[in-house]
């Protein structure tokens, strides 16, 4: 027999064992196999990946990707930390444990993980300087994770919404619906006939360009209302309509409350939705006005940093423990100053900034008199400048700090800006 005709024979012989392990091993487009990420390490997964977020460790294509960041107590369970414990690799076990933390959405197991990091931290072999660093990035995180929890149910942000309703006529009797497009906004609600694009590139003279404002008052209130028709029919029933009411002006009238608007929104989902946003949007006129004037962005854990934290709370908390701050994050008095002075412009208080700058200088005409000596300051007055430049500051304000500046021989931090 010729060595090719052999070599066929062995082939088919060969081709029930082969067909066999196939069978055996499961495909990689089988909808029943395990999905498993062969990301790099530490890389986070693209928006439109298929397979639900997980922790960390199955970047890697150790661990299936079903496995949830939430199916683990604590921290040493976790395959990878225990792995890289193990042998010695604590570099990438603190990495994992810095993404496994910013991957946890509950704020109590958050706090529950970070103290057993600390454990895990004090055991491992790494630099004095290394285990500080990290030990700041959790307090960071934690941080984070509680200003954001308190602040976003004390200040919800702005709803804005737009779509088409049914409005009923305020005062009519009978079917007196009409097709409106309805419009959200932090203050008042936008009601009219047309969209408001069709509005502004119209040319037609009779077009109903007519744009009803109704205010929003901290003393209104929405809620869901089953109207029901005068008719009495069943089929003519509107059951996802919203009502705005607020309470009535005038003693004689037998209702508390006064119906200011009244919409059907055609689908409970709508209803739902446009309920949630007016209540949050009526909830904001009662804030601080800080809050409206700054309509804040929200803390992202992976974005932010101490200056952005800093910031954020010296604009936002009156009450502010900048003593511990500093403590916690090791940051120098004159950062914790200078975001002061920065708050101080953006908030329009020349008031508050010029005793943040002079109350240790004395009254500010003192600078000025022959017998008085050169001005002191922690960071200097350009950069008190470049504040005043940047915030516009009143021109009497402007010139007392330039004049400062110059008077000062050791400047300090240079200004940015030439001023004139």
């Amino acid at each position: 027999m010729s060595l090719p005709m052999q070599r066929r024979r062995r082939r088919r012989a060969s081709l029930p064992v082969a067909n066999a392990v196939r069978a055996a091993i499961p495909s990689r487009t089988s909808p029943s196999s395990t999905p498993v990420c062969r990301r790099p390490l530490g890389q986070l997964p693209s928006a439109a990946a298929a397979p639900p977020r997980t922790f960390y460790g199955a970047s890697i294509g150790l661990i299936p990707c079903h496995v949830k960041a939430s199916s683990y107590a604590a921290l040493q369970d976790y395959p990878l930390v225990a792995f890289f414990r193990g042998v010695g690799r604590y570099t990438d076990m603190t990495t994992e444990i810095l993404q496994l933390l910013l991957a946890q959405s509950d704020v109590a197991r958050v706090q529950e993980w970070a103290r057993e990091a600390d454990t895990l931290l004090d055991s491992s072999h790494q630099p004095a300087w290394l285990r500080d660093q990290v030990g700041q990035y959790i307090q960071l995180q934690l941080w984070i994770r509680d200003t954001e929890a308190k602040d976003a149910a004390i200040a919800p942000p702005e709803q804005t919404l737009s779509g088409w309703a049914d409005q009923r006529q305020i005062g009519s009797q009978g079917l007196k619906w009409g097709k409106r497009h309805v419009q959200l906004t932090a203050t008042y609600i936008a009601i009219q006939k047309h969209e408001p694009d069709k509005v502004e590139r119209s040319v037609n003279p009779f077009l109903d360009k007519r744009q009803e404002c109704i205010s929003l008052a901290a003393d209104m209130q929405v809620q869901c209302r089953h109207h029901a028709s005068s008719t009495h029919a069943t089929s003519l029933d509107r059951p996802y309509c919203i009502e705005l009411v607020r309470p009535s002006s005038c003693d004689t009238l037998s209702t508390p409350t006064v119906i200011v608007l009244l919409l059907d929104m055609w689908s409970e989902r709508a209803q739902n939705e446009w309920l949630a946003a007016i209540q949050a949007n009526i909830a904001r006129l009662t804030l601080d006005p800080i809050w409206r004037t700054f309509p804040r962005n929200g803390l992202a854990p992976r974005t932010t940093t101490v200056a952005h934290l800093w910031h954020y709370m010296a604009l936002y908390h009156t009450s502010l423990d900048h003593h511990r701050f500093s403590d916690t994050f090791a940051v120098d008095p004159t950062r914790i100053f200078y975001q002061h002075l920065r708050v101080s412009g953006l908030k329009q208080q020349w008031d508050a900034l010029a005793e943040l700058t002079t109350r240790r200088l004395g009254k500010v005409k003192m600078l000025f008199s022959s017998r008085a000596g050169p001005p002191q300051s922690a960071i200097g007055f350009g950069p008190i400048v470049d504040i005043c430049v940047d915030c516009n500051a009143p021109p009497e304000v402007l010139q007392t700090y330039v004049a400062l500046y110059e008077k000062q021989p050791h400047k300090g931090w240079r200004a940015r800006r030439r001023w004139g």
